[in-house]
């Protein structure tokens, strides 16, 4: 781009009406210089952020299976069956997930009912997670 500049200088007929002078030229290709990495960290950046937050809700749906299967276990005991209305709360949870942002690359395709896949780990425990911890937070004894 620098020859072209250069040519265009030094040469009249190479000069366009409507075309941009040599310095405008170069200062467009030292913005783009200039800019690039920074739209490359910041997409490094969204990336981070969306793997953090989706290992948060990895972890919080993990935590809420495990505690809904030991209180379905609990509740069968006749010592711990006051379990039971949590367990029928949490059992009736609705399993949504996440709506795929349109564009997203983890999008891989949908199922019927409108249900996205996503290939990360933790799908359905994760969905299932935060309305099962909700169930419990709303039924304390």
């Amino acid at each position: 781009m620098e020859l072209t500049s250069i040519a265009t200088a030094n040469h009249k007929p190479l000069m366009r009406a409507e075309s941009r002078t040599p310095d405008e030229v170069r200062d467009l290709v030292s913005y783009s210089d200039a800019y690039s990495p920074l739209a490359d960290e910041l997409e490094a950046l969204a990336k981070f952020i969306r793997y953090s937050t989706t290992a948060a809700r990895n972890t919080a749906g993990n935590e809420a299976l495990t505690t809904y299967a030991l209180a379905v276990r609990l509740s069968k005991r006749t010592e711990t069956a006051y379990l039971a209305p949590h367990v029928a709360d949490m059992r009736r949870a609705p399993r949504t997930r996440p709506q795929a942002v349109a564009g997203d690359p983890g999008e891989t395709g949908s199922r019927p009912g409108g249900q996205s896949r996503s290939p990360r780990r933790g799908g359905a425990a994760a969905g299932a997670g935060s309305e099962i911890a909700a169930a419990v937070a709303r039924n304390p004894r």
